[in-house]
């Protein structure tokens, strides 16, 4: 639900695009839904003559004219099943538009919001932060969540209402067969889970890896004069090469997992289509069920069968969303400075540094001690002293770039 509250704050003013996305892929299954069932009608009740019973099929088909205008016109039946397969086309576009528009609309808002927010941190946060970790959470990590809403977030919907109701069409057609066509769902579900636990840790070490490469990437090309001027390229090299090697086998180790889930949850799916495909052609054979019954249930199989297996992948993804949205939150929780209150005064008094205390946030000991000095008013006055020993913490102290810990500075 966080994730959802993030997503929904960024998306804003299309936020609503997902109700829309929802009709589109409800359009989209039923179109692909009725296909099979327009031509099992066809098989069985108009060309075979089988009778039907009370109900709106039968009122459909009375509205068509009456079986025996269907069969003396088989046409109308082809021209129901292009019809059935051109609103899967115009639910397709549709989801694909309303997609588009949420996803870009996510990237842009979450954009301008991680930039502006970091732009309002404390020096004494981009101190302490790698730059190319910051730069790696405004693209990758963003684009992630992009990714995410411009295709899965359509094909988690697809999923599952295209699973319920091909198993509602299933149980109602014939429920021994439904429940054989469906016996190694639950496998799936929990092959499903284990995976999606796996694939969100790897996830989590390739995105770290990536942004420690990103942050050498980054280094070393904003300090390429220091790098020419001691000779340090070969040492620059094997730096990369190193944390090149990280990610490449932390994403070596990704692959991996997903090429077992697809080969495991190939494997369920196969097994379950080849059982129901046997058990339906035992039953057909012994009269329990029909040829369009048949029909349907090889149709509606690989709709439910694949749909399951592709919600690894999508839960998978989610798993990614989520560690890329714990990312960029963790920026976005920083306690930004106040750049708008205060005062503004005209500075014509002496510089006086009383008793002042300083230490980084990650040093051990103070980098500056009971420091008292008094500049005058209109003088220049030298600082001179060894590597690290606080000068120009000094003047970050003087500009307020960071806070001193005790002590005054007037």
């Amino acid at each position: 639900m966080k994730d959802l509250k993030f997503i929904i704050r960024f998306s804003k003013p299309h936020q609503f695009k997902v109700a829309a996305i929802l009709i589109d892929v409800v359009i989209y299954v039923s179109g692909l839904l009725a296909a099979p069932l327009i031509l099992s009608y066809m098989i069985d009740n108009v060309i075979q003559g089988i009778p039907l019973e009370e109900g709106l099929v039968l009122n459909i088909v009375n509205a068509l004219g009456g079986i025996d205008h269907l069969r003396s016109n088989l046409w109308i039946g082809g021209l129901l099943v292009i019809t059935a397969y051109a609103l899967v086309g115009f639910g397709i576009h549709r989801r694909a538009r309303n997609c588009g528009i949420l996803s870009e609309t996510f990237a842009e808002n979450a954009r301008n919001e991680l930039y502006n927010h970091m732009q309002k941190l404390p020096f004494r946060y981009h101190k302490m932060k790698d730059s190319g970790d910051l730069l790696q959470r405004s693209t990758s990590d963003i684009d992630t969540i992009r990714r995410f809403l411009s295709g899965q977030i359509s094909e988690l919907l697809y999923s599952i209402i295209i699973i319920g109701l091909s198993a509602a069409v299933l149980f109602s057609r014939n429920i021994p067969l439904a429940l054989i066509a469906l016996c190694m769902t639950p496998l799936t579900f929990l092959v499903t889970y284990i995976f999606y636990k796996v694939s969100k840790k790897a996830f989590l070490e390739c995105d770290e890896s990536e942004a420690r490469m990103m942050a050498v990437i980054q280094e070393n090309l904003n300090g390429t004069r220091i790098v020419k001027a001691f000779n340090q390229e070969i040492h620059e090299i094997e730096k990369f090469e190193t944390a090149n090697e990280e990610f490449r086998n932390l994403l070596y180790r990704m692959i991996h997992v997903l090429a077992i889930y697809w080969f495991v949850s190939d494997l369920i799916g196969t097994i379950q289509i080849f059982i129901m495909v046997l058990a339906g052609i035992f039953m057909a054979m012994n009269g329990e069920i029909t040829v369009g019954t048949f029909s349907v249930f090889i149709s509606y199989e690989s709709m439910i069968i694949w749909p399951i297996r592709q919600l690894g992948r999508i839960i998978s993804d989610m798993g990614k969303i989520s560690v890329s949205i714990g990312r960029i939150q963790e920026v976005l929780n920083e306690e930004c400075e106040d750049l708008e209150s205060g005062i503004k005064p005209e500075i014509i008094g002496d510089i006086e540094f009383s008793h002042v205390n300083f230490a980084y946030a990650d040093a051990t000991v103070a980098t500056l001690h009971d420091i008292s000095f008094r500049i005058k008013a209109h003088t220049k006055v030298a600082i001179m002293g060894p590597t690290g020993s606080g000068k120009s913490s000094l003047i970050h102290l003087l500009n307020r770039i960071y806070d001193y810990d005790s002590g005054s500075i007037t």
